[in-house]
């Protein structure tokens, strides 16, 4: 078995059958040439009879068949006593897929095709139970009615159908993933082969109609799935996580390049994706989030010094994942209906009420130490503002635009330090460790100062603003950076990577104006242009918040600045 089999073979072992073959068994028959008729994922809830997926398909011979396929994976992969005759096992799956007849008015023809029935199961039939499974199948099927698909079977076909013919495609492509899946734990892993993998696909074998097109997707699907069960056996989703982030905002920079965004073959096909990286994120805080909201839990003891640093780092990037992470909740369980809003408006108290818990055992969370932290900060500001907003919730977001404003203070009065601007971590690092201001460390400006004193006059907090408004150095330089609209596509820009040139920049020459009033008339004149973006009328407005947060790309002041307005009306 080649190396490339290997992998194949590791990843189907790893499937479950609840999730992961819902997508991907589908996709295979596809790519085979089967007419894909129900799949389990469509009939999820209901009674299947033995039937987890339907599709015509003709065999080798070329007699056209309705195949019946019956899916056992997870802990029921392999042909036993035990998974045979249990409950719901496979003899009565199997049984019922023969018994229970099945009509489907999609095809004229369907009724008239001779039916066979397919076991697939990405394990072994036991050699000690192989005498009565055998016998069982003699006994209930003519010979040219059932196929049998184990994991040597499956290891060809997906090998053959999706691995060579879409992920594997070319030796770069093979090249890549394999170092991708090589290095996934690597310590310091800047997951740069995610990146450049994906870039060859798009680059070399991009299309947005036919083959080709289904073949790209199924070969973004096959990467985030494959790194997504990798990471799972080894324990770490972080790895997870950050590739399949990398992979969203990718692709849709893509979909956006290509004006595919209203395409409803192209929106149904990065939906999957989509889901994709949300069940990451869900299996992803779900193992960490309890830990996380515990008494500095996102502190790491035996990073010594590195954690002056390394904890609000770490802190604002965890804060960002699960903003992301609760904005998308509400999409994620079905697109097409849309979102309840009374069953919303009860996810997000909850939500809420577990992002105080977070950043209540956790100052890191309110200790930001470079200019770029606004972007988490903004985010949740609007994530507390933007519905109905409670009192208790609304002294929350006040209190901990105070808290942040004190630290900011406090690690400049200790430290001699306002939050770096810029990327570069290692000269924060230095400057952190040694004491000495490095040439390259970049402080006498700032996007974070000015951008908190707008959120706090939006609350209408003036007490705030009076309190703060002469704590901060006259030769500070305060910015507000507004995206350029004429001559570039800011919204594809934002998910390209970082941006410097798309935005022009709103200086505050005297520093924070000295009169509330002034300030907030300031804020109301001169909101900009709002944009209307594609991906939010795609149905994807949280999708950008993504793109802002991961790439560095500061949020456009109006995206605050309407709540203004609308108190003012």
């Amino acid at each position: 078995m080649g190396a490339n089999s290997i992998i194949v073979k590791e990843y189907l072992e790893s499937l479950k059958e609840d999730k992961e073959l819902d997508y991907l068994f589908p996709l295979l028959l596809s790519m085979m040439g089967f007419d894909v008729i129900t799949t389990a994922k469509e009939s999820k809830g209901q009674s299947q009879y033995g039937k987890d997926v339907v599709a015509i398909g003709k065999d080798e011979s070329g007699k056209e068949w309705r195949y019946y396929f019956q899916i056992k994976a997870g802990s029921a992969k392999d042909i036993n006593d035990t998974t045979f005759n249990e409950q719901n096992g496979i003899r009565s799956s199997l049984l019922q897929a023969k018994d229970t007849p099945l009509d489907d008015s999609t095809r004229t023809d369907f009724s008239s095709l001779p039916v066979k029935i397919v076991l697939v199961h990405p394990g072994v039939l036991k050699e000690n139970f192989r005498p009565t499974f055998e016998g069982f199948i003699q006994r209930e099927f003519k010979a040219e009615e059932f196929e049998h698909w184990h994991i040597y079977k499956l290891i060809s076909l997906f090998e053959d159908y999706l691995f060579n013919e879409c992920l594997l495609i070319d030796n770069e492509s093979y090249k890549l993933f394999k170092r991708l899946l090589v290095l996934l734990d690597a310590p310091g892993n800047d997951f740069k082969d995610i990146h450049l993998l994906l870039d060859h696909l798009i680059q070399n074998h991009a299309a947005t109609s036919g083959r080709k097109f289904q073949k790209l997707f199924a070969s973004f699907y096959l990467i985030g799935a494959v790194v997504f069960q990798f990471s799972k056996e080894s324990g770490n989703l972080h790895s997870a996580r950050e590739c399949l982030t990398v992979l969203i905002l990718k692709v849709w920079s893509w979909i956006l390049s290509q004006k595919l965004e209203t395409d409803k073959i192209a929106l149904q096909e990065f939906r999957k994706l989509l889901k994709l990286h949300y069940d990451t994120l869900d299996e992803y805080f779900k193992r960490t989030f309890s830990i996380a909201a515990s008494e500095n839990g996102l502190f790491a003891e035996r990073s010594a010094f590195y954690e002056t640093i390394g904890y609000p780092l770490r802190s604002f990037e965890y804060l960002g994942y699960l903003l992301y992470y609760f904005e998308a909740m509400p999409y994620s369980f079905d697109f097409e209906r849309g979102v309840d809003e009374s069953a919303l408006a009860k996810i997000r108290h909850e939500q809420k009420e577990r992002l105080i818990s977070l950043i209540s055992s956790n100052d890191g969370c309110s200790r930001p130490v470079v200019d770029y932290h606004s972007i988490s900060i903004a985010m949740l500001f609007l994530f507390f503002v933007k519905d109905k907003i409670a009192e208790s919730h609304l002294n929350f977001i006040a209190t901990y635009l105070v808290g942040v404003f004190q630290n900011i203070l406090l690690i400049k009065s200790v430290r001699n330090r306002y939050p770096m601007i810029g990327n570069n971590l290692k000269i924060l690092a230095e400057y952190s460790a040694e004491g000495e201001k490095p040439s390259e460390y970049v402080d006498d400006a700032s996007i974070l100062i000015p951008t908190l004193f707008e959120l706090i006059t939006i609350l209408g907090w003036e007490k705030g603003f009076n309190l703060f408004k002469d704590k901060f150095d006259k030769s500070l330089s305060m910015q507000i950076p507004h995206p350029v609209t004429s001559n570039v596509d800011f919204e594809q820009k934002i998910f390209e990577g970082h941006q410097h040139n798309a935005y022009y920049v709103e200086t505050l020459t005297k520093g924070i104006p000295q009169v509330f009033s002034e300030f907030k008339e300031k804020i109301i004149t001169q909101s900009g242009e709002e944009i209307k973006f594609r991906t939010d009328a795609a149905g994807f407005p949280y999708l950008r918040l993504l793109a802002h947060f991961y790439y560095k790309n500061e949020l456009p002041p109006f995206e605050w600045r309407k709540y203004l307005k609308v108190n003012e009306a």
